[in-house]
């Protein structure tokens, strides 16, 4: 994980400097705080680094990760930037981006998953985090 971290800036400035780096949003009326990697133009970027010999796979809650992110930014334009990291760069942080590693999968915005599945159970946490309970 601290590789990951440590590789996002430089990831995020080899695809291009000019982009806006760990923005948050918050949604004060459903107590959100969204926070992503990356974003230019309407396009919101979340890296997620891999190792290079497995096979990056977008999972559920990376592409639930992704859904909640263009909500909150009203965007419906977002990439998973996967990035292969070698073995000695979990160790050594100091090396340059290798722009053959990367790799963009575009996340469809999902507005019916948002509406009926997301909404509903953040809208059930607030009214419980307002009573002082958990949400049933």
């Amino acid at each position: 994980m601290a590789a990951g971290t440590a590789w996002e800036h430089k990831i995020l400035n080899a695809i291009n400097p000019e982009i806006r780096q760990d923005h948050q949003i918050t949604i004060e009326k459903y107590r959100l705080r969204v926070n992503y990697d990356g974003d230019k133009d309407g396009v919101i970027y979340e890296v997620k680094t891999h190792n290079f010999l497995k096979e990056f796979q977008v999972t559920k809650p990376y592409w639930m990760q992704a859904q909640v992110e263009m909500y909150a930014m009203k965007t419906d334009k977002l990439y998973i930037v996967a990035y292969g990291l070698i073995d000695e760069e979990y160790r050594d942080y100091s090396g340059k981006v290798d722009d053959g590693r990367i790799n963009f999968y575009p996340v469809k915005y999902d507005k019916g998953w948002i509406q009926n599945e997301y909404l509903p159970s953040l809208k059930e946490l607030c009214r419980a985090l307002r009573k002082g309970r958990f949400p049933t």
